[in-house]
C-alpha cells in the first residue's frame, strides 16, 4: 500500500474521535490518516483537520468526549422502547409483537429500580452493559451458536461467558444497540 500522504500540519491539535458504526475494525479510508478503530465505541486520537471531516459523518463517528453521553441516551431510549425479545433460541430481537416491558407486566416481580437505588444502581448497570459489550465483541460473528441469522447476539452465548452474573435479555439488547448505534 502506498505511504499515506498527510494533508495537515504535524503540530495540529489532536481530537478524540469515537467510532459508532457496526464494523469489527474500522480503518480511516476517508482522510487516510492511518487510524484504525477496534470496533464500535473505540476512541482514537486524530489530528484536528481530518477529525473535523470525519465528524461530518455522525452515523459513523462522534467526538470522543460525547461517547458516554451518546451511549447513555441510547440505553435510555432502548429502555423506553422495551426493545427486547427472548425467544426459545435465546436471541435478542426487535419484534414489537413479542416484547414484554417489565413495568407493564403485572406478573413480573421487580425488586427495585435504578431510581430507587440511586447512583450505585446506575454505575452497576453501566458496568454490566460494558461487560456485556465486551463479551459480544468477543463472540464469533460466523458461529450460529453466537449470533442469529439476522446478526444479533444470542442471549445464551452471552450468559455462558458471564458465569455467575444475572444477564437479562434487555441488558443484551441495550448493549448490542449501543455497540451498533449509528
Amino acid at each position: 500500500m502506498p505511504e499515506i500522504e498527510k494533508r495537515y500540519d504535524e503540530y495540529s491539535p489532536m481530537v478524540p474521535v469515537a467510532y459508532i458504526g457496526q464494523k469489527e475494525t474500522k480503518r480511516d479510508t476517508l482522510e487516510r490518516t492511518g487510524t484504525v478503530w477496534n470496533g464500535p465505541g473505540d476512541v482514537q486520537m486524530v489530528d484536528a483537520r481530518p477529525a473535523g471531516r470525519l465528524l461530518r459523518h455522525p452515523t459513523v463517528f462522534i467526538h470522543g468526549d460525547k461517547l458516554e453521553e451518546y451511549q447513555q441516551k441510547l440505553a435510555e431510549d432502548l429502555a423506553e422502547q422495551g426493545d427486547v425479545e427472548d425467544d426459545s433460541t435465546g436471541s435478542v430481537g426487535d419484534s414489537q409483537a413479542e416484547i414484554q416491558n417489565p413495568t407493564e407486566n403485572p406478573d413480573t416481580e421487580t425488586t427495585g429500580t435504578t431510581e430507587e437505588s440511586g447512583d450505585a444502581g446506575s454505575d452497576e448497570k453501566a458496568k454490566l452493559l460494558e461487560d456485556i459489550q465486551a463479551v459480544i465483541m468477543g463472540l464469533d460473528q460466523e458461529n450460529p451458536e453466537h449470533f442469529t441469522d439476522k446478526g444479533k447476539p444470542k442471549l445464551d452465548a452471552v450468559r455462558v461467558r458471564m458465569e455467575g452474573v444475572d444477564v437479562e435479555s434487555a441488558d443484551v439488547t441495550a448493549a448490542w444497540k449501543a455497540l451498533n448505534a449509528g
